[in-house]
């Protein structure tokens, strides 16, 4: 979170800001699953609907980081 907000000071480009964001979001969708317990949902369904769409959201995350270091011009994050 802290380089994110230095990227938007800086007004580095916004590709990198980009990569910080889903980076962000990775993790932060990575911790939800760390912490994912079932007993806090009222059906098993809704604790599987909630386990598959935390899995969706990871999976979009990685594909879109995936995508953006595939065919983006420069692939070095944080680089200084």
């Amino acid at each position: 979170m802290y380089h994110t907000v230095l990227a938007y000071v800086e007004e580095n480009d916004t590709r990198r800001i980009d990569q910080l964001v889903i980076y962000t979001g990775v993790i932060a969708m990575l911790r939800k699953a760390i912490i994912f317990r079932t007993g806090e949902y009222p059906t098993l369904e809704d604790a599987v609907f909630a386990a598959g769409s935390y899995a969706i959201r990871i999976f979009a995350l990685v594909a879109l980081l995936f995508a953006e270091r595939v065919y983006g011009t420069d692939s070095s994050l944080l680089s200084d």
